[in-house]
């Protein structure tokens, strides 16, 4: 399987372990590889070679937990449209926004009714 790599990578994984590899300077390795010495350095001292996660540690949410909650139940023992959730919640906090609300059924899987609930709907 052929690996692909963004255009505007400086490094990728062939050119890590060609650098890990390598008996160079960081000098003549930043200017074979056209990156900074910082960067050769980097490389050379990580233990594993693939990236590190971009991901943030702390996510911060729009709604609380008590929101989150609250949508949850809702949106579970009702099925209610999403419009209907954010109305509710609007009492409850006037700075809701439907797409926190929405993110928040995403997360909890409820963004779709089940097929049961819908032929219950249909009855």
């Amino acid at each position: 399987m052929k690996q692909e790599y963004h255009t505007n990578a400086g490094t990728n994984l062939h050119i890590c372990k060609q650098i890990k590899k390598s008996s160079l300077k960081n000098i003549e390795l930043a200017e074979t590889f056209n990156t900074s010495v910082a960067t050769i350095s980097k490389w050379r001292n990580r233990q594993e070679l693939q990236d590190k996660s971009s991901r943030p540690c702390n996510i911060i949410y729009a709604l609380n937990e008590l929101e989150q909650g609250l949508a949850v139940s809702i949106g579970k023992t009702t099925w209610l449209p999403l419009d209907e959730v954010w109305e509710t919640l609007l009492s409850v906090n006037p700075n809701i926004t439907g797409s926190s609300i929405y993110r928040t059924f995403c997360r909890n899987e409820i963004n779709r009714v089940p097929q049961k609930e819908r032929e219950k709907a249909k009855k």
